[in-house]
């Protein structure tokens, strides 16, 4: 459509080429300072006839069509940015040579190089404290190709090929696709500055969500070494010093652990999950555990809502794990839950005191906080509007408007009129209070009558 034409209001309805035009943002990560923001950039491209996405980075101090700085990569799948200490590096998950594997990207000098050579790929980077290594998770058979500078990153093994023979149960893995054979998943370390991988973790189960310590001499990970790991839906937290040696269980199997993170001085570990064995459709809460004892407090219990991304349908790409984040004071986290139709950031102190942070008519489904600034980015969508990346002061800003820092929705919505969504309430035959909505077709007078579809 011509820009005269947006001009004067024209719209019409969506089309099937628009699709191709949709920029999907997921995976706001502050920078420690909050200057910066980066996030991943997913859409539909047409010649490959697949998903792609990008990482890219904006400055969080503008307002309104805030310039994405994309990384220069070939197109692929890349994913999963983390901040260095420095606030200058990321590390991220890219495809780009061949499988998934970890890559660093320096966002002032623009270059890129890749990290990790594993076979089977490797994924979820996370920095040290003093920026000097980078502990990721891998499969234990199979790291064979060289990093970008010739030099390996573990001991050599073969590629995998078809037909696979299919381990048991727990057959493919988001990020990596078809597990060929029985490998375990475990965490390992790398120097930034290239080098040999360390194997960090051992044993035959998988280890992920691998996390410093704030004085980087310990890595917290997920884990499930029980004798029914094969099979079931619960998950361990365990401890392990970042130079090796034995591993000790914080929290045992009681339920499901979906994402955890350390106190910004070290005493707690926060996590969400639940403490319902293998129950499944059960609230998440925020759990607080004490490093020193393993004792753990239900932060959010007097809270009837489920904590994470619940609200929004899939988008395309990867399925993303809850978000969870701690003030830079360690007197709170930070969490998205649902209510009702939308979701909201929360800020729950250690006392169990929810303040909602960010929140309005819509689903916020990924944030991020600078570790250090305690600005929040933040990204919603509703049933008309994909979202935009926006940024919240340190502590929310309860009563007023985040400040909006892209304008890709915007672009993709001029011109195009999408259907009114009518949200009504009712009673279930038990007296509890239930939603629904009505999408009503884009281009038909509100009182005209139609046939009515249920989903």
């Amino acid at each position: 459509m011509s820009a005269d034409a947006r001009r004067v209001g024209a719209r019409r309805p969506i089309e099937t080429d628009d699709l191709f035009r949709l920029r999907w943002l997921s995976e706001p990560r502050l920078a420690p300072s909050g200057e910066w923001a980066a996030l991943t950039v997913t859409s539909l491209d047409r010649e490959l006839d697949r998903v792609v996405s990008q990482v890219a980075w904006v400055a969080a101090d503008v307002e309104g069509d805030g310039q994405l700085q994309p990384e220069r990569g070939p197109v692929g799948q890349d994913h999963d940015p983390r901040w260095a200490p420095d606030g200058r590096r990321l590390a991220f998950v890219s495809d780009r040579s061949g499988g998934p594997q970890v890559w660093l990207t320096d966002i002032v000098e623009r270059t890129s190089r890749q990290l990790t050579g594993f076979a089977t790929g490797a994924s979820g980077p996370s920095w040290a404290p003093d920026g000097g290594s980078v502990a990721f998770v891998a499969a234990e058979a199979g790291p064979a190709g060289p990093t970008a500078s010739g030099v390996p990153t573990g001991p050599a093994g073969p590629t995998p090929t078809g037909p696979f023979t299919l381990a048991p149960f727990r057959w493919k893995i988001d990020g990596v696709g078809v597990v060929a054979g029985p490998t375990m998943r475990h965490i390992w370390i790398i120097q930034t500055g290239g080098g040999q991988a360390r194997q960090l973790t051992h044993g035959d189960w998988d280890d992920d969500l691998a996390r410093f310590s704030p004085d980087g001499g310990t890595v917290a990970f997920r884990s499930n070494r029980t004798d029914e790991r094969r099979t079931s839906t619960t998950a361990e937290l365990w401890l392990v010093s970042a130079t090796g040696g034995e591993a000790r269980c914080l929290v045992p199997a009681l339920g499901a652990i979906r994402m955890h993170s350390w106190s910004p001085d070290g005493r707690w570990i926060a996590y969400v999950g639940h403490r319902q064995a293998e129950a499944q459709g059960v609230n998440q809460d925020v759990w607080l555990v004490e490093v020193a004892t393993g004792a753990a407090r239900n932060l959010t219990s007097l809270l009837d809502r489920p904590m994470g991304q619940w609200v929004r349908s899939d988008p395309p790409g990867m399925f993303l794990l809850p978000d969870l984040a701690w003030a830079p004071a360690g007197d709170a986290v930070h969490v998205v839950y649902a209510d009702g139709g939308t979701s909201r950031v929360a800020r729950v102190s250690l006392d169990g005191v929810v303040e909602t942070v960010v929140a309005g008519p819509v689903g916020w489904f990924s944030f991020g906080v600078a570790p250090s600034g305690g600005q929040i980015a933040a990204l919603g969508s509703t049933a008309d509007d994909p979202g935009e990346l926006v940024i919240v002061p340190p502590g929310g800003e309860p009563g007023g408007e985040p400040r909006v820092i892209t304008e890709l929705a915007a672009e993709w919505r001029a011109g195009i009129e999408c259907g009114r969504t009518e949200r009504i309430e009712f009673d279930a035959p038990d007296g509890q209070r239930l939603e629904a909505w009505i999408q009503h077709p884009a281009g038909r007078p509100a009182t005209e009558q139609l046939p009515l579809v249920l989903h």
